[in-house]
């Protein structure tokens, strides 16, 4: 049986910035981070990190640049968080004020996170 991994969280329970996670693809899973929460949408960004094998050991390196991920709690999935599709669109007010408001919607069948530690793993069968 699995320990349970502790990491932290913010206000909101929602784990913080920086938190490393696996992210859980079928039987394969991605090191990566948290890099930005949004807990109004129950939304948080995660970017892969590199890998590489020093002394036969993964090393893993958060990436400091590129585009992140966005994965929205999933009630149905049992709070989990999973990947999701965000969606812009123009709203204008009566006032005649135009804004645009984004939406998020989960993707069935995606990714899933994994917080508390970042694991790799490519299964060789596929």
């Amino acid at each position: 049986m699995r320990e349970e991994v502790t990491y932290e969280k913010d206000v909101f329970g929602y784990p913080k910035v920086g938190t490393p996670v696996t992210i859980c693809f079928l039987s394969d899973t991605y090191p990566g981070t948290v890099v930005w929460t949004v807990p109004s949408s129950r939304c948080i960004g995660v970017r892969q990190d590199d890998v590489t094998v020093v002394d036969g050991k993964y090393v893993y390196t958060p990436r400091t640049k590129g585009e992140s991920e966005v994965y929205k709690e999933c009630k149905a999935r049992g709070g989990r968080f999973v990947r999701a599709t965000a969606t812009v669109s123009k709203v204008t007010r009566k006032s005649g004020h135009t804004f645009e408001r984004t939406t998020y919607s989960v993707d069935d069948g995606g990714p899933s996170l994994f917080f508390g530690e970042r694991r790799y793993y490519q299964d060789p069968s596929f």
